[in-house]
């Protein structure tokens, strides 16, 4: 099949996912097509990729209409790695698809309802394919704008690929509806299992490969010398030394609040008082920077590198976020705080709960906190090659 494949991700742990498979296809002369939306743009540059932005959905002349519309529903970007003009380009991708299927005044209702949550632009994205012509459309498994990279793909006979990151408990109401990815990769037989009884029908294969985001970590060996040096300049040579992976706000997911980093603080603060071996590290989500905070027994810490991070640390503590797995990969003990149910790598044994901060101290001071198990950690390391061996037998 001629043309690119096309790839495509939000940021955050899904950029990450795509960029280890851009740069295998491009070294293997692939050459692939890269859109980013939100933070994955400046991920992507990151990396030594060029991509391209939400601005190349959009058709100046025609869409002048649907942005007078849109305009006072447009917010500031309020992140540094995402511009105004990147922001306006992905809400008027998003706004002509819902002004053209419901009408413009049933679109501003929707858009002032939900936001950015009314996106799906199926429309945009056949446009867009039907000039492009990729020999494959490859993302991840988030809705809206991927979403409807796949279903628009699906409709036009383009092969589509779905890389999951983890567990996909969440992704599984739209994974499972009409229309999704031919193909879908998962981490392990079990996931696999499960979107099957929930309803994924044998239009999609599945295929349990890893996940790409997380063959660096093979890579990644515990360097004595590095944590030496980094413990000796925070003064923490004899401490026991905790990772806190801070979500991406402190907003609801699944009907419960995620912990603020203030609140993550004062929390851990206090538990080191009464033990003072304890110290913490604070890492801001990529997508959410926090303000400087001052604790008495920790830092807040988003510039040093996740492998440096856990080459530091004696144990990482995580809500929803995907570091908690990626330590456990690593066999660093973790705790999963409150959400056990929801990333379900715990239920599995490679990590350790705990629902209020009574258990956490608990686990904290008297140890024994789980971690994978040895067979877990030899999924890392080859999901890269495995997932563009599929693209390139995809588009053959």
């Amino acid at each position: 099949m001629t043309g690119q494949p096309f790839l495509c991700s939000y940021g955050g742990g899904h950029a990450n996912i795509i960029v280890p498979v851009a740069k295998e296809l491009a070294r293997r002369g692939r050459h692939p097509s890269l859109l980013g939306f939100t933070t994955a743009v400046e991920v992507f540059r990151r990396a030594g990729l060029d991509p391209l932005d939400a601005s190349s959905l959009i058709e100046e002349q025609s869409d002048q209409e649907y942005l007078e519309a849109l305009e006072p529903f447009v917010p500031a970007s309020g992140h540094p790695d995402i511009t105004d003009a990147q922001t306006q380009a992905y809400f008027l991708a998003g706004f002509r698809d819902l002004a053209e299927r419901l009408g413009i005044e049933c679109a501003i209702q929707a858009v002032e309802a939900k936001g950015r949550l009314a996106f799906e632009p199926v429309l945009t994205f056949r446009r867009y394919f039907e000039k492009a012509k990729p020999s494959a459309v490859v993302t991840t498994t988030s809705p809206r704008f991927e979403l409807a990279a796949i279903k628009a793909a699906r409709s036009l006979g383009i092969p589509s690929i779905a890389i999951g990151d983890m567990f996909l408990i969440q992704e599984r109401e739209w994974i499972c509806g009409n229309g999704y990815a031919d193909h879908l990769v998962v981490i392990s037989d079990g996931v696999g299992d499960m979107l099957r009884e929930y309803g994924l029908g044998q239009a999609t294969k599945i295929h349990v490969l890893g996940n790409p985001a997380f063959d660096s970590l093979a890579e990644s060996t515990l360097d004595t010398l590095k944590e030496n040096e980094l413990r000796t300049n925070l003064g923490w040579q004899d401490n026991t030394v905790v990772l806190w992976a801070l979500g991406g706000s402190d907003g609801s997911t699944i009907g419960r609040r995620l912990i603020g980093a203030q609140e993550a603080g004062e929390m851990l603060d206090s538990i080191c008082r009464r033990h003072p071996r304890l110290r913490f590290i604070l890492r801001p989500h990529p997508n959410f920077p926090i303000p400087d905070l001052n604790f008495e027994h920790g830092v807040v810490d988003g510039e040093m590198k996740l492998e440096d991070a856990m080459n530091l640390v004696d144990v990482v503590c995580a809500e929803v976020s995907t570091v908690g797995f990626q330590a456990s990969l690593r066999g660093i003990p973790t705790i999963c705080y409150k959400y056990a149910d929801y990333v379900l790598y715990p239920e599995f044994g490679w990590a350790s709960a705990a629902d209020n901060p009574a258990e956490l101290e608990k686990l904290l001071l008297n140890g024994g906190i789980a971690t994978s198990p040895e067979s877990a950690r030899g999924m890392i390391g080859k999901a890269t090659g495995a997932v563009v061996d599929l693209i390139e037998d995809i588009v053959a």
